[in-house]
């Protein structure tokens, strides 16, 4: 695995280069090329910097008698950065999401409102987590079960 982070202005780029010769860019955490390669490959992609488009071109080389890979970066057909070489490095881990745990451990607890509150915060954090979403949903059917039975047999609904 080999991963590398460049900057070009207000834009990071990240190139990882996974032990199968699948090299992947992203651009501010977006995918914005994906190509399989063995020596190399070029990827030609277009980035939004303050209302303006700017085209990219990243280069990934592979060269010496000890096959090191390189890589070219250029913005608009200028050389940004030249023979970078790329580490044996892993991308690093995106930040855990503490609201999801907490929700995790009020679940666990069983305080229904806690572990409300707590995946609703990290909707907040994450909207395309599924897994907090599904929970969170699944949670307010249970509530609104819960309450309607109070409802049903006629007793005083109170509050955890």
């Amino acid at each position: 695995m080999q991963y590398l982070k460049l900057t070009s202005g207000p834009t990071i780029i990240e190139f990882h280069n996974s032990w199968l010769g699948e090299e992947t860019i992203t651009v501010n955490n977006k995918i914005v090329s994906k190509k399989a390669s063995i020596y190399g490959a070029q990827h030609y992609f277009t980035v939004t910097e303050k209302s303006d488009q700017v085209n990219y071109l990243l280069i990934s080389k592979v060269s010496g008698s000890s096959l090191d890979v390189f890589i070219d970066l250029f913005r608009d057909g200028v050389p940004v950065h030249i023979d970078i070489p790329l580490p044996f490095a892993t991308k690093p881990k995106t930040p855990s999401n503490e609201a999801k745990m907490e929700g995790l451990n009020k679940m666990k607890e069983y305080d229904m409102i806690g572990a409300l509150e707590a995946f609703k915060k990290s909707l907040t954090y994450d909207p395309n987590d599924a897994e907090s979403y599904l929970i969170w949903h699944v949670y307010i059917q249970i509530w609104n079960k819960r309450r309607m039975l109070f409802l049903v047999c006629g007793m005083q609904y109170q509050k955890d």
